[in-house]
């Protein structure tokens, strides 16, 4: 990867690579991160490594098949991740005819992964239901893994970990 780059969320300066494994927001998808960034300390500015190389346009996504999606600025109105549940602060990936939103870090969520959690089979990720995740233990109504010959399910978060967690306050 680049050691500085020019991006179109801020183009006054260069975005610097940061390896240090510190808190940070990121300024395009404003979730959380920890660890690699791009940044300009003359702005405080913070892109995710993710962020800073989004394609424009996914072209097929495996729970939104029938059309492409754009990354497009934040707005106003009060939207939700479709993957995640998690609310869109920032850029996201949107598909304006059928109102399907997508935080950068979840277009790179694979529909069939292996996991730690369940060793013995893949798990596939299934449409939104009432579900208890054998990961945490709480209970859930999101897209999520489910291991369909076991009968297990997993947050997508428990598999793969939160893009957005937050720094610790202790």
């Amino acid at each position: 990867m680049a050691r500085s780059i020019s991006h179109c969320t801020h183009p006054n300066h260069e975005l610097v690579k940061i390896l240090r494994e510190t808190f940070y927001t990121c300024d395009m998808c404003k979730q959380h991160g920890i660890g690699i960034r791009y940044r300009c300390d003359d702005c405080d500015f913070d892109l995710h490594q993710h962020c800073a190389f989004c394609p424009d346009t996914i072209d097929s996504y495996f729970a939104h098949p029938w059309q492409s999606v754009t990354l497009s600025p934040p707005t106003t109105d009060s939207r939700v991740c479709d993957i995640c549940r998690e609310p869109v602060k920032g850029y996201s990936y949107r598909c304006v005819p059928c109102g399907f939103d997508l935080h950068p870090f979840c277009a790179l969520i694979p529909q069939t992964t292996k996991t730690k959690l369940h060793s013995c089979h893949r798990v596939t990720m299934t449409p939104a239901s009432q579900f208890k995740c054998n990961g945490c233990g709480e209970q859930g109504c999101v897209r999520h893994y489910r291991c369909g010959p076991c009968g297990v399910n997993f947050h997508p978060k428990c598999v793969h970990g939160s893009p957005f967690r937050k720094p610790s306050t202790t």
